[in-house]
């Protein structure tokens, strides 16, 4: 089985992919769209999203996908996140120029950025980051990285533990061409649906969903093309194997249009 993820060699995404499918094709791809597209197209592949961060809460552009996508969420998996100052060695702080990292570690990271005044430039992830400076073997460059990171591309930690919290954990999602979801053996659901446009409409939802003890994880709104100010609901909700067909049903009661996103075991958390 292929399993797609955000690459290059490095990556907080080629870790989870190596820890979780061992044995299987790893292919690393540049882009979230990518993968969202390699799965539509094989069904016998998985592709793995970031989902969101514990600092910098959701990665919208895998969120926006998957409201627009065929493919579904079968898994789920949490990686701690160290954050680290990488660069050539001998490589010092008060002489750096530019700093290179992916926009989420930026915004994980942007208390240490501020208080040490550095000029940030985005790259696609944190390991074409660590590359870029590796490449340039100049000692007025460094990355935001992690320490598996330098050790791969004969970089030297400049700084460790820069991230604004030093509990940071990120969240994966992994997503199928599956047309069929097991309901009957999972916990944990998503779930995007629409409501009246009025008061009161999406408090109705989550009473009711309080009241069958689901414990809602995450809820995102989009707005709905065509209309003023209308949106659309995105929810992940541990709800327990014996519950989730009571959920769906209270869905397809208590909303005007829903969409069974994924259903899937809670996962398991992993170190990076």
């Amino acid at each position: 089985m292929k399993i797609y993820y955000l690459g290059p060699t490095g990556s907080f995404s080629e870790q989870i992919a190596k820890k979780i499918y061992i044995g299987h094709e790893l292919i690393s791809l540049q882009t979230f769209s990518e993968i969202v597209e390699k799965v539509e197209d094989d069904s016998n592949s998985v592709g793995l999203l970031v989902i969101e961060n514990s600092i910098s809460s959701s990665v919208h552009q895998s969120v926006d996908l998957m409201f627009e996508s065929r493919a579904k969420i079968i898994g789920e998996a949490f990686m701690e996140i160290s954050l680290d100052l990488i660069g050539i060695p001998g490589t010092k702080i008060n002489n750096l120029k530019k700093v290179y990292s992916h926009p989420q570690a930026f915004a994980q990271c942007s208390r240490f950025i501020k208080k040490n005044n550095l000029n940030v430039l985005v790259e696609q992830s944190t390991a074409s980051a660590a590359d870029l400076v590796k490449k340039s073997n100049k000692k007025i460059c460094a990355a935001i990285g992690s320490k598996y990171l330098a050790k791969i591309m004969g970089l030297q930690v400049i700084e460790s533990d820069v991230a604004n919290v030093k509990h940071n954990m990120s969240r994966w999602i992994m997503i199928a061409n599956n047309s069929h979801l097991d309901i009957n053996n999972a916990d944990k659901l998503t779930v995007i649906f629409k409501v009246k446009h009025l008061a009161g409409s999406l408090v109705k939802v989550l009473d009711k969903i309080a009241k069958m003890n689901g414990n809602l994880t995450k809820i995102e709104s989009r707005p709905l093309p065509g209309t003023n100010w209308e949106y659309e609901f995105w929810v992940d909700v541990e709800v327990g194997q014996t519950k989730a067909k009571d959920f769906l049903s209270l869905m397809k009661k208590e909303t005007l249009e829903y969409r069974l996103l994924g259903a899937y075991s809670r996962g398991k958390l992993y170190n990076s």
